[in-house]
């Protein structure tokens, strides 16, 4: 069993309902996520939002979908980082269609009947539309690429499809303090990743 951080404990409480661990998520994530954004955006287009409005959004969006008891498969703090991430870089993407969409309509909402009949289908599906899984796969995989090493990317897919410690280590041959330390150097490298971001 890993041992427990203050980040693990924070993830606990936070599914549970925890409105200081949220505080706590967003002071030790807030600037990171800020900054991932404002690069990000700078990247994109002006829009008219900055990073502090993205990141801000992020923590509404976690904290709406930790009352709705959505994080269960969140495992671990790894797993939170990720998906803050990748929140993050769809948000910026959102931001872009939202501007481009007001540039093509002055701000009106014009529906074509196929477009009606997609927002439809968008309302009442409960899966994620294509688009946004493939933004949601462009993203894992870019994140994924930055380890070289293929066994570094097979544990991290393996930590995020839900396996214990314990499993991985069985599942690859590997002593469980050799998954603990390819884990460390994992967390590393997605830090320099949003560090530099």
């Amino acid at each position: 069993m890993p041992p427990e951080t203050p980040l693990t404990e924070w993830l606990q409480k936070l599914k549970a309902g925890d409105a200081q661990a949220m505080q706590q998520m967003w002071q030790h994530f807030f600037e990171q996520l800020r900054n991932v954004a404002d690069n990000r955006l700078n990247h994109l287009f002006n829009a008219g939002v900055d990073g502090e409005d993205v990141a801000a959004s992020v923590f509404e969006s976690l904290w709406r979908a930790a009352a709705e008891g959505r994080l269960a498969h969140v495992q671990d703090v790894d797993e939170l980082l990720w998906m803050l991430l990748a929140m993050t870089r769809r948000k910026c993407i959102d931001s872009k269609r939202r501007q481009m969409a007001y540039r093509r309509g002055g701000g009106r909402t014009i529906l074509s009947l196929g477009d009606s009949a997609n927002l439809f289908r968008e309302i009442v599906t409960p899966e994620p539309d294509p688009e946004y899984l493939v933004a949601l796969n462009d993203e894992f995989q870019r994140v994924l690429s930055k380890l070289k090493d293929p066994v570094l990317q097979r544990i991290a897919v393996l930590r995020i499809e839900g396996y214990t410690f314990d499993e991985i280590a069985t599942l690859l041959g590997l002593a469980l303090a050799t998954i603990r330390r390819k884990l460390r150097l994992i967390r590393q490298t997605y830090r320099a990743e949003l560090d530099n971001d």
